[in-house]
């Protein structure tokens, strides 16, 4: 054992100089280490929070960007619209149509507030003007700041004096005077303005004229509107449109539904052979919900105006039905292997041809004669 470790112990004085030179090496390293941690751990310390912050942030960034709201094309539209425009707070209960359309709306929304106005409509809270059919949430939440409504007991106490304060009497607005109109209660430049546009524009040829005139708003004139007398009054003709007849240029020039909207409508109502709903619209693909929501409150759809396939007859018709599919198909003609023909509606619906949703959607263009 003794010769074993002299042989493995014992180094020369070349082995011994490299042994201690290693040693003071590792000593050297293993001090230099301990020091360093000393002069440079508040700094290290400092950085990595400086990397966690970053990080933390860069995170967040992502969180907040996945949160955003998908923006479908019009309400991007809307936004950029905005973007271009300077708001300022106004009262819907008596801002004028002119004034709608300074704040972004189109001349079609803003006369849907006026007609809302007219019929006895009231806006008493902020919310009251997200309930007009043709306003867009993404417009609401951007006029949302600024709506200022004046309390209900102020309104009406500003319209009972003046109602109690001017003497109303009917009126030809091409052919009253200044004074007259005075006396209506119409102030100075307004009256000015009446006479002026009726010199210079054009003759009143029907009542809302008068809401053409430069600052004329809407609580002025729904206060004078029954005194106003045109012996010649235009009345403009009202021309009902059939959801089931009228053409795509109709849609796209009456209505203001984009082509592609306005070409896919038609397009669908024919493969379906009419529509029965006009809840139907909403099925067109791609559509706007906001778009079909003005347009079947603005169309009419007269009853039974769609055309009915016979079941017991050829397939040809029932394949192409958007509604009906293969395997409705081939469950009719199984129905039909085994008992020739249906007899009637109810048959149709308790031989499980149709599932039930199925059904209720097929029903009205179904017929056995």
């Amino acid at each position: 054992m003794k010769k074993i470790i002299q042989q493995y112990f014992t180094f020369n004085k070349r082995e011994a100089r490299e042994v201690l030179v290693l040693a003071f090496l590792i000593v050297a390293f293993l001090g230099f280490n301990w020091g360093i941690s000393f002069v440079e751990f508040e700094n290290i310390q400092v950085l990595n929070s400086k990397d966690s912050i970053e990080i933390q942030a860069f995170y967040d960034a992502l969180e907040e960007e996945e949160a955003k709201p998908y923006l479908n094309r019009l309400d991007q539209f809307i936004v950029n619209l905005y973007d271009s425009i300077d708001l300022f707070d106004f009262d819907p209960n008596i801002s004028s149509i002119n004034t709608f359309m300074k704040l972004g709306l189109t001349e079609k929304q803003a006369k849907n507030i006026s007609n809302y106005r007219d019929r006895g409509g009231r806006f008493f809270k902020k919310e009251d003007f997200r309930k007009i059919y043709s306003i867009r949430n993404k417009q609401y939440q951007i006029l949302k700041p600024y709506i200022k409504i004046k309390s209900s007991k102020k309104f009406e106490k500003k319209t009972a004096e003046f109602k109690t304060e001017v003497e109303l009497f009917e009126f030809n607005p091409n052919t009253i005077s200044f004074d007259s109109l005075k006396l209506l209660g119409i102030r100075d430049y307004h009256a000015k303005r009446v006479i002026s546009y009726r010199e210079k524009v054009t003759s009143f040829k029907q009542k809302s004229d008068l809401l053409k005139v430069y600052g004329f708003d809407t609580l002025q004139y729904s206060n004078l509107e029954a005194f106003i007398q045109l012996p010649n009054e235009y009345i403009a003709p009202v021309i009902h449109y059939d959801l089931n007849s009228i053409e795509a240029k109709a849609l796209m020039k009456v209505f203001e539904i984009e082509a592609k909207f306005a070409y896919r409508i038609v397009n669908y109502r024919n493969k379906l052979g009419g529509f029965y709903s006009k809840n139907q619209v909403f099925e067109v693909y791609e559509i706007e919900s906001a778009l079909v929501d003005a347009l079947i409150v603005d169309i009419d759809l007269a009853g039974n105006n769609y055309k009915k396939i016979n079941i017991n007859a050829s397939s040809e018709e029932l394949i192409k039905h958007p509604y009906i599919w293969k395997k409705n198909i081939s469950r009719i003609e199984q129905f039909k292997l085994q008992n020739k023909q249906f007899n009637s509606i109810l048959e149709i619906e308790q031989s499980g041809v149709f599932l039930p949703k199925e059904w209720a959607k097929i029903k009205p263009y179904l017929t056995v004669d």
